[in-house]
């Protein structure tokens, strides 16, 4: 199932080593499919009282790899609009 998934999340890394100048880690970029991965582990071999924490801490991870891939996201938007240096690959002038 999230294999699927691969496909963009390669796609995006490609793209960001392409313009190495920005500043976009793509260890953050990567986190939405890691928590995926752990969201796709299911509880099956756990006790029952702890498949609600296990539960909580997969909806915390995932919502923490949400907010470090919009910071990460507007940070390269920024970058981007600031004017990237022309090593990066940025075909237009900065501004």
């Amino acid at each position: 199932m999230f294999i699927e998934s691969l496909g963009p999340v390669a796609a995006m890394q490609r793209s960001y080593r392409a313009s190495e100048g920005y500043v976009v880690p793509l260890a953050l970029l990567s986190l939405p499919l890691f928590a995926r991965i752990l969201w796709d582990i299911g509880p099956q071999h756990l006790a029952a009282e702890n498949i609600v924490l296990v539960n909580i801490l997969k909806n915390l991870l995932i919502g923490l790899a949400t907010l470090i891939q919009i910071g990460a996201l507007a940070t390269a938007y920024l970058t981007i609009k600031q004017g990237a240096p022309a090593s990066a690959g940025n075909t237009q002038a900065a501004s």
